[in-house]
């Protein structure tokens, strides 16, 4: 079984978050390019749990298609790690300008297109 770690990051706060599995890394995906629901006044003291802002990212966005076209292209990699015999893989999220409002706790989270297949940490 593969353990995923799903984490956001943000430069001012700490920056790409390490890898303790040993592995010495993993995946690590720019979100500059999706619109920041933190950048709208009605969402700005929200985060990614709201209904707001879930909705938000997924019909004013490109968030589905981002998210979608990372589990092809993470897929690929998680099925060499599991024959492989890989126990861990970190995937990171950012960098976000908005730490708590980007919506990074829906992305990892809600929306996580890897736990129903592999164990995941989010």
């Amino acid at each position: 079984m593969l353990h995923i770690d799903i984490h956001s990051f943000s430069y001012k706060k700490g920056g790409i978050p390490k890898d303790d599995s040993g592995n010495g890394g993993g995946f690590t995906f720019d979100c500059r390019g999706i619109l920041n629901p933190g950048r709208v006044e009605e969402y700005k003291i929200q985060t990614g749990k709201d209904i707001g802002v879930q909705e938000y990212l997924e019909t004013k966005t490109d968030m589905p298609k981002f998210l979608e076209l990372i589990k092809s292209l993470v897929s690929i990699n998680i099925d060499n790690y599991l024959r492989r015999g890989f126990e861990n893989l970190q995937i990171n999220f950012g960098p976000l300008i908005n730490y708590k409002n980007e919506g990074i706790n829906f992305c990892s989270r809600k929306r996580n297109p890897f736990k129903t297949f592999y164990r995941s940490s989010s």
